[in-house]
C-alpha cells in the first residue's frame, strides 16, 4: 500500500497496515510524510469515536508513556487530536515476539532466562510506579521480545524486552483531570493474572496488583502455567480460597529463594506482597544476584536454526483465519516461505485446510493465502492461554513470496 493509497491522520501520518488491535483501539503501521520515520499509531476503533471515556483512556495512555521513560517500555513519539479523534504515536517494534507467543511454543523458558527477563519488566514498571503510574494489565501477551544490535557491536544482537499497552494505567495527578478507575471500568484486565482486590474491584489502581502480575508471569515462564487458570469466576474463586501451588514443586531446579520471591508477590493480601515493583527487583536482586545480562536461553541456538527447512523472521500481525469451515481470528508471530506461525483460540485438526487473509510484510497489501494446519500445540495446564498453529502455504503467489523473502532479509530470526 501506497502513501498515496492511505488514510491520512493529521495530515502526517499515512496509516498502513494494522499491527493488532483490542477491545477500544486499533494500532496501525504508519508512515510520517515529512520525517519519513515509520511508526505505530494507535487510534479508537470505528465504533468508539464518539465515545469520550474512550477518548479519555487513549490519552492517559498517551501521558503514562510520557512519564515513563525506560529502555523496557515503548516509546511514545507524539499524541494529539485530528478532527475531533484522539491519537497516539508510539516507535514501530519490528523483528519482535510477543511473550505469548514464546510461551506458547516452547511452554516454558530457563530458569535464568526467565527470571532475567521478568527482571528486567519489573524495572520498567517500577520505574512507572515512581511515576505515578500503574499498568494495570501486565501479561505475556503486553510484553515483546525484539533482536535489536548491540551498542558496542552493531554486528550481533540480543533480545530487549518491551512492556507495551498502558491502556488500562491509571497515573497520579493527570494534567487536565483525574485517571482513576471510574464506573465505566468496570472489572478490567486479564483473570489469571489479577491480583483479588483487583478481580473484586476493592482496591484496583495499588502498585501492589502490577506485582502480584509480575509474579503470575514469572510462574508462568518457569512452570508453563499460570497459578489459577480459568475464567474469571473460577479464578477469583481460586485466587481467594487457596494458594498457588509452591514454584519449587512444580518446576524442578527453581532455587527456593526464588521461590519465596514469587509466593510472596502472589499473597492473597496487598499488604503481605512487595507494595511496589522496586521492593520486587530488590528482592530478585537478593535471591539471584546480578541479572541484568543478556537473555542467552531465549535465544534458538544456530544448530536448530539450520535444521530448518525455511528461514524465519519475527511479523506480528492480525490473521483472519477459515479451516475446515470455521472461521476466528488470530495473530501471527513469525513467517517464512513456507508459512505462518500463529496464536489461535484452540487447537486445530492436523491436516486442516483453508484459507488466511492477512497483510503482506513490506507493502501491506491484503491478502487470501490457501493454507494447511502442519502442526498445532495447545497448553492443557492453561486451557485460556492460546494454541500455537503452525499454517502451512498451499499456493503463496509470487508477490507473496517475493515480500517474505524481502522482509525476512532485513528483519532477522525471531525470539
Amino acid at each position: 500500500m501506497s502513501d498515496d493509497q492511505a488514510e491520512l491522520l493529521d495530515g502526517r501520518y499515512a496509516l498502513r497496515r494494522e499491527l493488532g488491535r483490542g477491545g477500544i483501539c486499533v494500532v496501525h503501521e504508519a508512515h510520517h510524510r515529512f520525517t519519513e520515520r515509520r511508526v505505530a499509531v494507535k487510534t479508537l476503533l470505528p465504533e468508539y469515536a464518539g465515545n469520550a471515556y474512550a477518548a479519555e483512556r487513549l490519552l492517559v495512555e498517551a501521558t503514562a508513556l510520557g512519564r515513563v521513560r525506560h529502555p523496557c517500555v515503548v516509546e511514545a513519539i507524539d499524541a494529539g487530536r485530528a478532527e475531533g479523534r484522539p491519537y497516539l504515536v508510539m516507535e514501530l517494534l519490528e523483528g519482535g515476539r510477543s511473550l505469548e507467543g514464546v510461551l506458547a511454543t516452547r511452554s516454558t523458558l530457563g530458569v535464568t532466562a526467565g527470571v532475567r527477563l521478568v527482571r528486567r519488566m519489573a524495572d520498567a514498571i517500577a520505574v512507572s510506579h515512581e511515576a505515578g503510574v500503574v499498568h494495570r494489565d501486565i501479561k505475556p501477551g503486553n510484553v515483546l521480545l525484539v533482536r535489536v544490535p548491540l551498542q558496542d557491536d552493531p554486528s550481533r544482537k540480543h533480545t530487549a524486552v518491551k512492556v507495551i499497552d498502558y491502556g488500562l494505567a491509571t497515573i497520579d495527578n493527570p494534567i487536565g483531570g483525574n485517571s482513576e478507575s471510574r464506573p465505566e471500568d468496570g472489572i478490567v484486565g486479564t483473570p489469571e493474572y489479577m491480583s483479588l482486590e483487583r478481580l473484586m474491584g476493592t482496591a484496583p489502581n495499588l502498585p501492589a496488583g502490577d506485582v502480584y502480575a509480575l509474579g503470575v508471569t514469572l510462574y508462568e515462564c518457569l512452570t508453563g502455567t499460570v497459578p489459577f487458570p480459568g475464567n474469571y469466576p473460577q479464578v477469583l474463586q481460586a485466587v481467594a480460597t487457596t494458594e498457588a501451588r509452591r514454584l519449587s514443586l512444580v518446576r524442578s531446579g527453581v532455587p527456593e529463594s526464588i521461590s519465596d520471591v514469587v509466593h510472596r508477590a502472589l499473597a492473597r493480601e496487598p499488604q503481605d506482597r512487595y507494595l511496589h515493583a522496586r521492593q520486587f527487583c530488590d528482592a530478585l536482586d537478593t535471591a539471584y544476584g546480578d541479572l541484568d545480562q543478556t537473555i542467552a536461553e531465549s535465544v534458538p541456538s544456530e544448530d536448530a536454526a539450520k535444521r530448518r527447512k525455511f528461514s524465519r523472521a519475527a511479523y506480528i500481525t492480525p490473521v483472519h483465519v477459515t479451516l475446515d469451515g470455521e472461521t476466528f481470528d488470530a495473530r501471527s508471530e513469525d513467517l517464512s516461505e513456507g508459512g505462518l506461525l500463529v496464536l489461535a483460540p484452540h487447537a486445530i485438526r492436523l491436516g486442516a485446510t483453508g484459507e488466511i487473509r492477512w497483510a503482506l510484510p513490506v507493502s501491506g497489501t491484503m491478502v487470501t493465502t490457501r493454507v494447511r494446519a502442519q502442526w498445532s500445540r495447545a497448553n492443557p495446564e492453561h486451557p485460556q492461554a492460546p494454541c500455537a498453529l503452525g499454517l502451512e502455504f498451499v499456493d503463496a503467489d509470487a508477490q507473496t513470496c517475493s515480500e517474505i523473502t524481502r522482509y525476512s532479509a532485513t528483519a532477522g530470526s525471531p525470539v
